[in-house]
């Protein structure tokens, strides 16, 4: 059986959060600030079942996601379909895709910046270090 993982529960619910401020995220959700505050320092213990429920709810993301017992944050079975048939195609794993089309691409980095590395030959170069970096390391 899986154990609770703070650190995944923690940085997900961060996430979340964003700017936000402790007090209007007590109201906005309706969990304590000192909840908050155990979660934005990464010292929460493993949350209340109303908790994972109050946040997935008012996120809309699935609780398994928050648990970290699923890489899929939203319950929407096409866009689950879809990343499989992406990692079937490409070989990438569901954690690489959802990179790819979350955080990275689109919030931290635009797609044409994503693209344009990736097509780089600067790009393969490192990629072929990596490997055998991690080769040697084995």
């Amino acid at each position: 059986m899986k154990e609770f993982d703070c650190d995944i529960f923690c940085d997900r619910v961060i996430s979340l959060f964003g700017d936000v401020g402790q007090v209007e995220l007590s109201q906005k959700i309706g969990i304590s600030q000192g909840v908050i505050s155990a979660i934005k320092n990464k010292k929460a213990k493993a949350p209340a079942s109303d908790t994972v429920f109050k946040i997935a709810r008012h996120f809309n993301v699935s609780s398994d996601w928050l648990l970290g017992l699923s890489d899929f944050a939203t319950p929407d079975t096409d866009t689950r379909a879809n990343i499989k048939a992406v990692c079937e195609y490409t070989g990438l794993s569901v954690r690489s895709v959802i990179a790819l089309k979350g955080p990275l691409c689109g919030e931290l980095v635009d797609k044409a910046t994503v693209n344009k590395v990736i097509e780089s030959s600067e790009f393969w170069a490192f990629i072929r270090r990596m490997k055998n970096k991690l080769e040697e390391e084995q």
